[in-house]
């Protein structure tokens, strides 16, 4: 998945920030196609909603107004969200729908850190929690040997921890405890200063489990993994014991959620991060929870196992950031007011070639709005052709104007193609005689259509009674514009009433008519 990342999670924000620009600085040819950035996950509210739609358009819409029982939704929220699968809702009335699990950070924080990477000329693709990109890359980071286990990731003042069963997380919290805990307390037992403190802890401390420490430490001088010397080794286990109690009871919390909903215990936890890293904690820990600790990951890919700054926050945001290339993290907050919009490194490095597509796309519209124009000229002077040729038919000479042809007509004494009799004085003569002959008749004309074409009279309505119709149809034949015998009309029984279609040829009214009717 990452070829050659580089992870910059130690030492905090500054010096993270001045690893990624000396990187940046090194190897000036080598630029970043993916950028992460990790959110403080205890500064992050996150919750879970059940909502009866899964389409992303619509929860955005009432996600709000969902949340304001819980939160305080205010301008400077910056929201995120994923769609799960179906749940059943919380009360029986509302039947199932499906999981939305949001995320809410400050939006003033995440322009803060924008700005500063911005000096450094870096522009992110995703800035979340590193605990909510686990679930993101869990299926293709990781092998692990057992259905169900646990990743609890050390760092200097916070701590995570996730429970994935077949694939899943299944459930994730974070806590603002850290390996700090453990220079703390060497240092007021030793009365020492903090930086010594730590490096009491890197060199000579160490735990082992309740009653075995002189045991424990002889085995790990033997080993060289400690030089506890200088002071007493059973009591510095015994302090490094009581400050790791502190970090135990989150964990055993959490195992006791997770084990009371899911009536699954996890058979192994994997540690990570630089907190771990006390000599002895994978098997004090172990005696502690009772379950097998190790400090390692099940990772596919094996060669992320030779950075020494290995964290498991530090990858998952790394790949993440990698596949988010296509946008498909929906909880990356690097959304909306915030989202990526490209470095302005990569624009100065191709501004040549973005200028070369930019010229082509110009030329390429004015080639296009030249052809138009000339499409368009062409068909006015093949209008202009045919009208000139139709008015010299008619009027014996091109006329080109709606004016010249309007005032052409009006002074004329009338023209054989243009009939004196349209189809509203067919539909006039037609309404007087039924009015005037046959009133007793329910009766209703729906269309009268004239195909001057082809000299055909089309008549569709409604009559009622035997008789009807018949009397109808001699009525039209008074008409001097109809035959002196129509044709059967198509006729179809609608409740009591004949709907009828009269199809009648009109070639007495193809000559200019008369004056009369």
């Amino acid at each position: 998945m990452l070829s050659e990342p580089i992870f910059c999670d130690e030492g905090g924000w500054e010096a993270s920030l001045r690893r990624i620009s000396a990187a940046c600085f090194q190897d000036k040819s080598k630029a970043f196609d993916a950028i992460g950035v990790t959110l403080d996950p205890a500064s992050t509210l996150s919750t879970t909603r059940v909502l009866p739609f899964s389409d992303p358009r619509v929860v955005e819409q009432v996600l709000e107004q969902s949340l304001t029982d819980i939160w305080k939704i205010t301008p400077d929220s910056q929201l995120a969200f994923s769609v799960g699968g179906a749940a059943k809702s919380l009360t029986e009335d509302d039947g199932t729908g499906y999981e939305v699990h949001v995320i809410h950070y400050s939006r003033q924080e995440m322009r803060d850190r924008i700005a500063e990477l911005k000096l450094r000329r870096l522009d992110p693709h995703v800035m979340m929690p590193a605990l909510y990109a686990l679930p993101q890359v869990i299926s293709t980071l990781f092998d692990p040997a057992v259905e169900t286990w646990a990743i609890i990731d050390i760092g200097a003042t916070r701590m995570s921890m996730s429970v994935i069963h077949r694939g899943k997380v299944c459930l994730s919290r974070a806590f603002k405890l850290g390996g700090q805990l453990f220079d703390e307390a060497i240092a007021r037992a030793l009365d020492v200063s903090e930086a010594e403190a730590e490096s009491f802890k890197r060199h000579s401390a160490f735990l082992a489990p309740p009653g075995l420490e002189y045991d424990f430490w002889v085995t790990l001088s033997k080993r060289g993994d400690t030089k506890a010397k200088e002071v007493d080794a059973r009591r510095l286990a015994q302090v490094c014991a009581h400050a790791g109690g502190m970090l135990v009871s989150p964990i055993r919390q959490t195992l006791a959620s997770f084990v009371a909903k899911h009536r699954i215990e996890p058979e192994r936890i994997y540690l990570t991060g630089g907190g771990a890293k006390l000599v002895g904690l994978p098997e004090w820990l172990s005696s502690q929870v009772g379950l097998d600790c190790e400090y390692a990951l099940p990772l596919r890919q094996t060669s992320l196992l030779h950075h020494e700054d290995f964290s498991l926050d530090a990858v998952c945001l790394a790949c993440v950031a990698a596949d988010n290339i296509d946008a498909k993290c929906p909880l990356n907050l690097r959304s909306g007011a915030m989202v990526h919009k490209g470095s302005l490194e990569y624009l100065k490095d191709n501004k040549w070639l973005i200028a070369s597509v930019f010229l082509a796309l110009i030329f390429a519209l004015v080639f296009m709005l030249s052809t138009k124009m000339s499409a368009v000229q062409m068909e006015h002077d093949r209008l202009k052709a045919t009208l000139e040729e139709a008015t010299q038919k008619v009027f014996g000479k091109p006329l080109l104007s709606y004016q010249q042809i309007s005032r052409e007509i009006a002074e004329s004494q009338g023209f054989s193609f243009i009939p004196e009799r349209t189809a509203f004085t067919h539909f006039v003569w037609l309404s007087n005689k039924v009015n005037d002959n046959l009133s007793d008749v329910e009766m209703d004309l729906n269309a009268l259509d004239i195909d001057s074409q082809r000299k055909i009279v089309t008549i569709r309505g409604e009559i009622a009674g035997d008789d009807g119709l018949p009397r109808f149809m001699q009525l039209l034949e008074q008409y001097d514009c109809f035959p002196d015998e129509i044709q059967e009309p198509k006729t179809q029984m609608v409740r009591d009433r004949y709907s009828f279609t009269l199809r009648i040829e009109a070639n007495h009214c193809i000559t200019r008519g008369s004056d009369d009717d």
